[in-house]
Formats: C-alpha cells, structure tokens, sequence
C-alpha cells in the first residue's frame, strides 16, 4: 500500500453531512485487508467493517484496532478544521506475513442508512436528560420512524441516542 492511498467512501460523505457520523464520539476503527479497493466499493453504499479478504494470522484482531479518542478542532487563524485521533497509534507488532493491499477507517458506532433525529431547546447539553429522539431506518425496502423508548417525551439523552431502545 504506497504512502498517501486514501479514499473516503461516497456514502461516509454522505452521512457525515447527514450528521449520523458524530466525529466527535463515535468509534472509529482501522482494519486491514489484503484486496485492493475497486471502483463499485468507492462509489458503493457499503461502507461498514466487512470480514471479506481482511488479513488474519498471530498478532492481528478481526476487525482491526480502534484509533482512539476523535479529537476535532476548529482553526480559526488558518481557516481550517481538523479530525485527529487522541495520540493513541494503532501499532500492530506481531502481524504474520501478510500481504496488505488497503487500510479501512470505519466508524464502528453508525450504521449506514440509520439516521437519528433529536430536539430540545436551545442550548441544551447533549448530555443531559431533556432529548426527544427518533430514528428513522431505511436499512430496509420499507422506512421505518421510531422513537426512543417508544413514546415522543423529551426525557433522553443525545449521547445515548446509540444505546436507546427505538419502537
């Protein structure tokens, strides 16, 4: 894999301006494979974890490691905005000889095609127990709208909106 092969999926574009992908919470992990990427995956909706060619042997977990902590920032001075991890390297020691041809980063908290819709009043903290949320799941031919916990109170909190039962 040549330094600087970098491709961001279609449909994680997508959902990152959707705001499904939560840059600032969500798990993103880094999963190695021994295919190279084609035309119809960059363009494809796929853009999950997927265990298809991905490398195996001593030293290498399924479905790769976690990247650490995103850390966004907002760079006035040079008109610009920044995705980092937390420091943490994702450092694998003892891999077997494996040929790698692509790097996925996938977030590993979103799934594609689940969009979660939330309001309170204005200045709420996201942490705080005052979120009417519903999810609206197109995962499948028929769409489907669900409210947390099943009803429409404002009673839940945004950064659980993952860990809510939805009916």
């Amino acid at each position: 894999m040549a330094a600087g092969d970098g491709h961001i999926f279609n449909n994680f574009k997508e959902q990152l301006l959707l705001g499904t992908i939560d840059c600032n919470t969500d798990v993103f992990k880094l999963a190695l494979y021994s295919d190279a990427y084609s035309a119809a995956q960059l363009d494809g909706a796929d853009t999950a974890y997927a265990a298809t060619n991905e490398i195996s042997g001593s030293g290498y977990t399924a479905g790769g490691e976690s990247i650490g902590t995103p850390v966004v920032a907002q760079d006035d001075t040079n008109d610009r905005a920044s995705w980092d991890d937390d420091g943490t390297d994702v450092m694998w020691t003892a891999l077997a000889a494996n040929t790698i041809l692509r790097a996925l980063l996938y977030d590993d908290t979103t799934t594609p095609n689940i969009t979660y819709i939330g309001k309170a009043r204005a200045g709420t903290a996201e942490d705080s127990a005052d979120w009417q949320i519903k999810v609206v799941d197109e995962t499948t031919a028929v769409v489907m709208v669900l409210f947390a916990d099943g009803d429409e109170n404002f009673d839940n909190s945004w950064e659980d909106r993952i860990n809510i039962n939805y009916s």
